[in-house]
């Protein structure tokens, strides 16, 4: 199956002109704040497109990634990824992605998707959102915070709703099926 995927930055900072690479802050002892911005250098949906269209082409999807404006109008980006041609089209949003460091490290994240049949009629969606705590200033944010971020994202895309409208079923639990049955 194809998929045309496209990821829009939504979140506030950068929809009023910050940094599009920015991630987080990384205090020291007084609390001053240093900027931790992605390790590609990249724009953080640039970096969540590439990981979505890796995951997806190893679950043997063929994907096109289509940048588009973070100010884009849904309608304005599911006629750009129709143009694609694929049989389903798939709308990323990053409305909040935020790490905050000094005594402890949180994640404070809010991603939704979106997957569209090819004349833009929703299919599916899923999100994940919440503040985790990841660990204390001892950690090494270069190993934990990609294992944040991955693990987030597989929760977003393995959404049971985001499989059924990719045409794969949810791994179920037997015993859940026959409760359902009765």
């Amino acid at each position: 199956m194809s998929i045309a995927l496209a990821v829009q930055d939504q979140r506030d900072s950068v929809l009023m002109g910050g940094r599009p690479d920015f991630v987080g802050l990384m205090r020291a002892g007084f609390g001053n704040s240093y900027d931790v911005t992605t390790v590609s250098g990249q724009p953080l949906a640039a970096d969540f497109a590439a990981s979505i269209r890796r995951g997806l082409e190893s679950a043997s999807f063929r994907v096109t990634t289509v940048k588009v404006m973070d100010r884009a109008r849904p309608e304005t980006v599911a006629s750009a990824l129709a143009k694609t041609g694929a049989e389903r089209l798939m709308v990323v949003a990053i409305d909040v992605w935020k790490t905050d460091t000094l005594s402890r490290t949180w994640l404070f994240y809010g991603v939704r998707v979106q997957v569209l049949d090819p004349r833009g009629q929703e299919l599916g969606h899923a999100a994940v959102s919440g503040k985790d705590v990841l660990a204390g200033t001892e950690i090494n944010l270069e190993t934990t915070l990609p294992k944040a971020y991955t693990k987030k994202l597989e929760q977003l895309l393995n959404d049971p709703a985001v499989l059924r409208a990719l045409g794969r079923a949810a791994e179920s639990d037997p015993d859940e099926d026959d409760e359902d049955d009765r």
